[in-house]
């Protein structure tokens, strides 16, 4: 029979007394069940048997066998992109381990050493490590756009190398290593087969000569894939023109850039078209966004080290936060509550399966050591349980066992006698806990998917006595609530656009008909409107929302950027459709003016990674993804202000599941959002992605300021 909740809080409350949790993850590796066996393994030292191209036919572009080693050059002031040296051979899995370091005499934070698996025509993964940036990132190269699958923060000390670097490709499972340390992992299978590469290369934004050396290349694959795969001649020049069109792991972006290229060289010089900073985008703008060609989009790749690192999740404002527990306890005010206020002694039980719900009550504090909190949505005695003891202290588990959160309260009343008020609001995945009327800490609800019973729960340490409780309330917010159907939107007395019939034929969400048989067709990756009608809805909400009182702002700040984490000022408001504007200055320092940066807002936000964040950076790109997962859509922004002392105004609009966005004054896109809408909090913050973080360095906003679009 399972256990009630009254035995599982007599279980729990000597844990919690004793301390704050930890909780701790644990990484297990997967061993491989077939042993890998060397195909290559040259270390440069007699070039007569080294399987590598040498020469090149372009006198800024160098090949060669040298000193011992193998080195690569480019020697133009212009060049950016990719080197690229094919290595012979094509297998579905294996891995590539080289020593490398940049060589350069002015090697910046853009230039970096990469590895690449699978690489076909224009296809293929890339592992690229910028060593002086102390980024790493994990690339899926396409012909429509390459897109980075996982990134990471380096930890130590900055500097050029020597590195021995190590990509495995096996399976759906890709990983990068450094000096012998796994740094990156990701989960993928959108390639299953190719040849492996290396080299070094430069950003735009940085252009200029590239120097890299090389050393003890070796290549080992599963055994029977060596036994089955016919291995190709020593790549030649004469050969190697023959295998650089299928081994070309990036497209070449313009005709500089081809020109860059002998025949007799495969190596490339290729812009990453997403994430390469340019002063001048060089891709032609357009209000339809370009779907990026990967596997589901919103699916977040599994076994990236983000806990080694420091997760990405974001590290939001506590007055945001609190304002946002306010709002949702406000919303609820009004109507009945489904249990409450009652009086009487732990455990009390409300009666009630709710899953969204607010719940209030007032715990005496006994003269022995004690803990008081929640059950809830319980089911066949399992569920969650939120405890707060005398210590300060509160923890978050699944049932008696599995530690979920912790933390400390320090509004907390300890003297016996005197009392504590503990709320705490459940909405889908997020929750909010306060004390005594002081915001404490938001908590993820996501493991616990199902409505449930809802308790008042606690005990004494002497004896485990039930503890006094007053006017315990609880208010149902979600399904079958009295008055309120769910949490609604925040709603003020902003105008929207009136529903007339011309209008309507601009509303961003009404779906375009087929000529044929009338059905819609709106495809998330497609404006739902003709440019023409999407600019027109957009000044539409530009105009209706002037003269109203905004929801929030304006308001000013700074974001102090952090590799692995993104410092985020917080609206405080829940809203689904809403017009939003921020002036941002462009993050840099007088160290690395050059160093590429990015922009985010962020809405929808229910807690932890859930919500959408728009990502605009200085490669002039724009970019909307779920969370920290891969980018749904994209598309090129053409007035990017660029350079130290500028900034960038941006305006976003987001109406009925549509978003509309302007930068510096002009229309820039509109697009379907292909996730669920949702009304969530709105944040800002800079860096999301660690190769355009630096640490410490800040960036300003001001203006910021959000109108409700909502209707009633």
């Amino acid at each position: 029979m399972p256990a009630s909740p009254s035995v599982l809080i007599r279980l729990l409350v000597a844990v919690v007394l004793l301390a704050p949790a930890i909780l701790t993850v644990t990484l297990v590796a997967v061993a491989q069940d077939e042993a890998l066996v060397v195909v290559i393994d040259d270390n440069f030292d007699d070039p007569a048997a080294g399987v590598l191209p040498e020469g090149s036919d372009d006198p800024d572009l160098r090949y060669d066998y040298d000193d011992e080693g193998y080195e690569i050059d480019a020697f133009a002031d212009d060049f950016s992109g990719d080197l690229t040296v094919p290595v012979p051979g094509e297998f579905p899995d294996g891995t590539i381990t080289i020593d490398a370091a940049l060589t350069g005499r002015d090697d910046t934070n853009g230039h970096y050493l990469f590895l690449s698996c699978r690489v076909g025509e224009q296809t293929g993964y890339k592992l690229e490590i910028r060593p002086l940036a102390q980024v790493a990132a994990i690339w899926l190269l396409s012909p429509d756009g390459n897109e980075r699958i996982a990134s990471v923060g380096l930890e130590g000390d900055a500097g050029p190398g020597p590195f021995t670097l190590a990509f495995s490709c096996m399976g759906d499972q890709l990983a990068g290593s450094i000096d012998g340390s796994e740094i990156v992992t990701v989960t993928d299978s959108t390639y299953d087969a190719g040849s492996f590469a290396f080299g070094a290369g430069v950003y735009k934004l940085s252009a200029g000569p590239v120097s890299a050396d090389f050393e003890n290349l070796t290549v080992a694959v599963p055994a029977s894939q060596a036994e089955a795969t016919e291995q190709p001649p020593a790549a030649t020049p004469d050969v190697l023109q023959e295998q650089g069109e299928e081994l070309e792991a990036t497209p070449v972006p313009t005709e500089e850039a081809a020109g860059a290229l002998s025949e007799g060289a495969t190596p490339e010089a290729a812009e990453e078209p997403v994430e390469e900073p340019t002063e001048e985008p060089t891709e032609e703008p357009t209000s339809a966004p370009t779907e990026v060609p990967t596997e589901d989009p919103t699916q977040e790749p599994t076994q990236e080290p983000t806990e080694e690192v420091g997760s990405q999740a974001a590290l939001f404002d506590r007055t945001g936060l609190a304002a946002a527990a306010d709002q949702l306890r406000g919303q609820v005010e009004s109507q009945a509550p489904v249990f409450g206020p009652e009086r009487g002694q732990t455990d009390l039980d409300t009666g009630q399966d709710l899953f969204d719900f607010v719940a209030t009550a007032t715990f005496t504090v006994p003269d022995a050591d004690w803990s008081a909190g929640y059950a809830f949505r319980q089911v066949d005695g399992l569920g969650g349980i939120l405890l707060i003891s005398s210590n300060g202290a509160w923890l978050l588990t699944n049932g008696t066992e599995q530690v979920r959160a912790a933390g400390i309260v320090e509004s907390l009343n300890t003297e016996p006698g005197e009392t504590n008020t503990i709320e705490l609001i459940a909405l889908a995945d997020t929750g909010y806990l306060t004390v005594n009327d002081e915001f404490v800490a938001q908590l993820d609800l996501s493991l616990w998917t199902d409505a449930g019973t809802l308790a008042f729960v606690g005990a004494s340490a002497a004896g485990s006595a039930p503890l006094d409780v007053a006017d315990a309330t609880v208010w149902n917010t979600g399904e079958g609530a009295e008055s309120q159907p769910e949490i609604e939107p925040t709603p003020t007395a902003s105008p929207v656009p009136e529903e007339t019939e011309e209008s309507v034929e601009a509303e961003p969400v009404e779906p375009v008909e087929s000529s044929e048989a009338g059905e819609e067709t709106a495809s998330p990756e497609a404006s739902p409107v003709s440019e023409e009608d999407a600019i027109a809805a957009f000044d539409e909400i530009v105009a209706a929302i002037e003269g109203a009182d905004p929801l929030a702002g304006p308001d000013s700040g700074t974001l102090t950027q952090a590799i692995g984490s993104l410092d985020i000022a917080s609206a405080g408001v829940i809203t689904e459709n809403f017009y939003t504007t921020v002036r941002f200055a462009n993050p840099a320092s007088a160290d690395a003016p050059d160093h590429p940066w990015d922009i985010v807002l962020g809405f929808w936000h229910t807690g932890g990674d859930n919500q959408m964040r728009l990502v605009i950076s200085s490669d002039g790109t724009w970019s909307l993804a779920s969370g920290t997962a891969r980018p749904m859509l994209s598309g090129t922004v053409e007035n990017l202000n660029l350079g130290q002392a500028r900034g960038n105004d941006i305006g976003l609009a987001i109406l009925d599941g549509t978003g509309y966005l302007s930068i510096n004054g002009e229309f820039v896109a509109s697009f379907d959002i292909p996730a669920p809408s949702n009304a969530g909090d709105l944040w800002l913050a800079s860096g999301t992605f660690p190769e355009n973080a630096q640490e410490g360095v800040q960036t300003q906003f001001s203006d910021w300021t959000i109108w409700s679009l909502e209707r009633g």
